[in-house]
């Protein structure tokens, strides 16, 4: 008896393919921060990202992101922030972190990122490993966490506060903004000719639990792999709401986060402990979400059925 071979079908393959096709701008771009100039070419008019929860509630279009980002790269630039440098990024999801991700890889730096809640210990670790040359914090709350602080004015160019007030030698959030000189405010930084797709964009730090931290760099090559190969997964149309809720200097978030914005979504920050009330007002398209994160949802559902 002659015997029939069953092959898969081709469809998951041309769709694959199909939604490929809508990435190849990707190919012309070896940087992540080269994204704003087309986005904001092509997407301008639309809301790019919103933030919720936050201290403000900034809210930005694309056209309005790529000009905050090119501004903040300049103001970088006037603190003396060089190709190559290093700078400790600890602070939780809002625009003003992504300006200054981007701003800070838009002149071929490098951001080490960690959240709010790590331990001093490992914060303190991670800026001293990383050889970082500047430090951007949430507030002023996790500068007084570190341990090291008159150390680190002496060492750091520069401390960055994004939601406080300057004081004493930390920076401000506006008056950092304000910061740039006329020598400075002409310049063209969109495309540097020296930027490779090699060079490193971040380095992630591992939790500590095996022992201290561990730097794990990741390339502009690795991010635009993820946010070129993503497109499998999901292909979401320009303007379509995204809801972000998991820690944005995590590797997973920030991929996911990069390939939304370079489909032109519209990006709502909230977060865990009003992500029920955020669906029901965002009605996002999307979202990148983890499994603890259902389990706690619906563990609340029916522990308010019992009650």
């Amino acid at each position: 008896m002659k015997q029939l071979a069953f092959w898969p079908s081709r469809e998951p393959i041309k769709k694959e393919k199909k939604f490929l096709r809508h990435r190849e701008f990707l190919e012309k771009i070896n940087h992540i921060d080269q994204l704003w100039e087309y986005l904001k070419d092509k997407y301008g008019d639309l809301m790019a990202v919103s933030d919720l929860r936050g201290k403000y509630p900034d809210k930005y279009t694309y056209a309005q992101l790529a000009d905050l980002i090119n501004h903040a790269s300049k103001a970088f630039l006037n603190l003396g922030l060089e190709k190559g440098d290093v700078v400790s990024l600890i602070a939780e999801n809002s625009p003003r972190w992504l300006i200054a991700d981007q701003a800070i890889m838009r002149l071929g730096a490098i951001d080490a990122v960690r959240g709010c809640n790590s331990p001093s210990i490992e914060l303190d670790y991670i800026i001293q490993n990383s050889n970082s040359i500047g430090l951007i914090i949430q507030s002023r709350e996790i500068w007084m966490k570190l341990s090291n602080r008159d150390n680190l004015k002496k060492s750091l160019k520069f401390v960055i506060i994004l939601e406080d007030d300057s004081s004493e030698d930390l920076i401000g959030w506006s008056s950092f903004i304000k910061s740039v000189d006329k020598a400075v405010i002409d310049k063209d930084l969109t495309f540097q000719n020296s930027h490779k797709i090699t060079d490193t964009a971040t380095i992630l730090y591992t939790s500590g639990t095996t022992g201290e931290p561990k730097g794990v760099p990741l390339t502009h090559q690795n991010l635009l792999h993820q946010i070129t190969n993503l497109a499998c997964i999901a292909d979401p149309r320009p303007g379509s709401s995204v809801l972000s809720v998991l820690p944005i200097w995590h590797s997973y978030e920030r991929s996911a986060e990069y390939f939304f914005f370079s489909c032109g979504c519209s990006q709502f920050y909230t977060t865990p402990k009003f992500l029920k009330d955020d669906i029901k007002q965002v009605k996002p398209v999307l979202m990148a979400t983890v499994p603890r994160l259902w389990e706690a949802i619906h563990d609340g559902f029916f522990l308010a059925l019992n009650k």
